[in-house]
């Protein structure tokens, strides 16, 4: 290399006063053309364009498929098979015993199909109401030899009617109520979130319901497996003192453990993994959810009531946040400083998860307390 180097020699730039050209003279570019042997490339013949795919798409039943059907705005569906199968798995759900597992919003039946390779799963019960998608269901459940492996049930998995009435039509029949101290070893629900209010409430609500053990979870402490928007996972597990950390990070930790998951795919590039409008940029990874047994909150609902009201100011002093709860509430400072409040310094944004139980359970002892502590309307996109 360096006898290369020493044999270039480095030219002037083009901004260079010293730059030049090296061109051909005219004489010699008329005798160049008129030889036999000189070919122009400008009239050579124009190669076939060969039109770029926009990436590569698996050419899979489901991806082929649904090439003319229109995605649903803030639903993006999972249907490549291959990270389906990983996400069944790290949900766990293949270590369980003659599974029952409801699925919310499957669309096509991506995950659906997943799920049915596992000789474990006994039965699926899949919630969709999209008209777009029954068609691709309904292939899944004709290619099983038991028909009634795979229900169908063309509902909104956002009404409770509809969970209702799987109970009226026998679906959960089979479902064995399993004590509540242990992980229901038969149960499971999975969901596709949508991307948006709805798909936000839908979560918490699921979980909420298991402080009074309502609703299904009369059958027993089951896990629950969601795909969702990972801006929405960074927000309910941001830890306290951070930019993220938002009351449903105090509210839903309360409930259950909730653990994220990495799939090997990491379900990138998205078009290669789900069915959903184009430019979409919504990052979408998997949780699992398992109820605690128990927890030390006396009420959820003092709990809501505490963290949605003081969370408005998140960054003020703990103690100022308290007394704004309701008139007279001021009183209950030096209590909560008795039983362990931190410096009255400490912001909300700041408290732990044990701080937010003393201050739940200290309030709702305490008479003066509204008497209407949960919001229904509460809950909104920029919450």
């Amino acid at each position: 290399m360096a006898s290369l180097s020493l044999s270039l020699r480095r030219l002037p730039s083009a901004s260079s006063p010293r730059s030049f050209c090296i061109c051909t003279p005219r004489s010699a570019k008329k005798a160049i053309s008129s030889s036999p042997s000189f070919k122009d490339p400008a009239a050579a013949t124009p190669r076939k364009h060969v039109k770029k795919p926009r990436s590569a798409v698996p050419q899979t039943e489901l991806f082929m498929g649904l090439e003319t059907v229109p995605p649903i705005s803030r639903r993006p569906t999972l249907i490549n098979e291959d990270s389906a199968r990983d996400l069944v798995r790290a949900w766990g759900i293949d270590k369980m015993h003659d599974a029952t597992v409801l699925e919310v919003y499957p669309g096509p039946g991506g995950i659906t199909r997943a799920l049915l390779e596992l000789p474990n799963v006994k039965k699926v019960i899949a919630i969709e109401e999209a008209f777009r998608y029954q068609p691709f269901l309904q292939a899944a459940k004709e290619r099983e030899a038991d028909l009634e492996r795979l229900s169908i049930v063309q509902e909104d998995g956002f009404l409770w009617e509809s969970y209702s009435n799987l109970e009226e039509q026998g679906l959960l029949k089979d479902v064995p109520v399993h004590p509540w101290d242990e992980v229901h070893p038969n149960f499971f629900l999975a969901a596709q979130l949508p991307n948006n209010q709805h798909g936000q409430q839908l979560f918490v609500q699921f979980l909420a319901t298991t402080a009074g053990q309502m609703w299904l979870w009369r059958y027993g402490r089951f896990q629950m497996g969601f795909l969702g928007a990972s801006a929405f996972w960074d927000k309910i597990t941001a830890p306290p003192g951070t930019t993220l950390h938002h009351k449903l990070a105090v509210l839903m930790p309360s409930l259950g453990t909730l653990e994220r998951q990495e799939l090997l795919s990491g379900l990138n590039p998205a078009d290669s993994h789900f069915h959903r409008p184009r430019g979409d940029p919504a990052a979408f990874s998997p949780i699992k959810v398992t109820p605690h047994v128990s927890t030390p909150v006396e009420n959820y609902e003092a709990l809501e009531y505490v963290a949605r009201n003081m969370f408005i100011a998140k960054s003020t002093p703990w103690q100022k946040a308290v007394g704004a709860l309701a008139a007279g509430a001021n009183n209950l400072i030096p209590e909560l400083v008795a039983k362990g409040m931190p410096s009255p310094e400490t912001t909300v944004n700041q408290l732990s998860q044990e701080h937010w139980t003393l201050i739940a359970n200290v309030y709702n002892n305490w008479p003066f307390k509204s008497e209407i502590l949960f919001d229904e309307a509460q809950f909104s996109q920029h919450d």
